[in-house]
């Protein structure tokens, strides 16, 4: 089926699943649809406006959570250092975050157009790479043995590629201003140790932030 837009509830489904053909083309189908089942197709007609087993994504879930701003049980509690735009800063780093959640669905985006889903003076911070580049670390993606590639975060494809839902390892789930200079961060480590992700402090940085410490 055609590429699941942004108004179907496919877009926004735990069961799409995407899947490589052999001209290099892509196609979409629903991963607990039958081929010859009307009620629950494989490649429903889109867009689909009902399904009784559509079920949000991880994307979804995170948006949701970065408007509910409930932290759960272990999160970790982040302080953020601004020079007096902390407000600001806050409300950056989300929309980018959003912008990109909402865009890719966390997942399932190519490398060299993706970058057009971020906001301007977040582009402009990062530095991005041409083309070969990009299909660096697209490997990197789509092939889990691949070796990663040696460059700096700090480049446009390298954190797309490492915001990847296989690849990232946290979750935003709640925040709060203390003050212009300060801004508290509490998110949800997916992996065991006390570490602040290479991706969360680029999003800040790149927004504005001057430093982020443990709380």
């Amino acid at each position: 089926m055609q590429k699941p837009p942004i108004h179907s509830l496919c877009h926004s489904c735990a069961h799409v699943r995407r899947v490589l053909l052999g001209d290099a083309r892509l196609d979409w189908r629903c991963g607990i649809g039958q081929p010859d089942d009307d009620m629950l197709p494989e490649e429903p007609m889109q867009p689909v406006r009902s399904c009784p087993e559509h079920q949000p994504d991880e994307a979804t879930r995170e948006i949701q959570a970065l408007e509910s701003g409930t932290p759960t049980k272990g999160s970790l509690k982040l302080i953020v250092h601004c020079s007096g735009n902390a407000a600001q800063v806050r409300e950056r780093a989300k929309a980018t975050l959003r912008d990109f959640l909402s865009t890719t669905q966390g997942r399932y985006f190519n490398l060299p157009t993706a970058g057009s889903c971020l906001p301007k003076h977040f582009l402009k911070r990062l530095n991005p790479k041409g083309v070969p580049h990009a299909r660096v670390w697209q490997a990197w993606l789509e092939e889990p043995d691949t070796p990663l590639p040696m460059h700096k975060l700090d480049s446009l494809h390298a954190w797309l590629a490492k915001m990847d839902y296989r690849r990232r390892d946290w979750r935003w789930e709640a925040d709060e201003l203390i003050h212009p200079g300060r801004l508290s961060i509490q998110i949800r480590l997916l992996h065991h140790g006390k570490v602040i992700p290479d991706t969360l402090r680029t999003l800040l940085l790149n927004n504005g932030a001057i430093e982020i410490g443990f709380a």
